[in-house]
């Protein structure tokens, strides 16, 4: 099941639950988005199979960078002048590599890199 978020996974995740469906075999394949510290936890219990990270910490960094930029006047640094297409004209756009979360990379991904603390997700 995709699901657009971390937090509708763990939404369909109860209700699989409620249902009776436990990890395993027959347990549907469930993806979100943000790597929420629950979703985590759910990835670690095989509840969740994936998620899509994207580190507000760099989104935050980027953004700032590109105020300051504009503020000073200055070019305004961008990596894609293609892709967004408002229909009046392409928006520039610096745009941050996804990185996909299994239960095989939480450590390096999330925890090594400072994002998440492993007590937060009982490691």
């Amino acid at each position: 099941m995709l699901s657009p978020n971390d937090s509708l996974a763990i939404g369909i995740e109860a209700s699989l639950k409620s249902a009776g469906y436990t990890p395993g075999e027959d347990y549907p394949l469930i993806t979100g988005q943000d790597a929420d510290k629950a979703n985590v936890k759910a990835i670690l219990d095989d509840e969740q199979s994936m998620t899509v990270w994207k580190d507000t910490r760099q989104l935050g960094d980027t953004v700032r960078d590109m105020i300051m930029a504009i503020i000073a006047g200055d070019e305004v640094e961008v990596n894609d002048t293609e892709t967004y297409d408002n229909g009046k004209k392409v928006v520039p756009s610096y745009l941050l590599e996804p990185q996909v979360v299994t239960k095989e990379n939480v450590q390096e991904k999330l925890i090594d890199s400072g994002f998440i603390d492993a007590s937060d997700v009982g490691l």
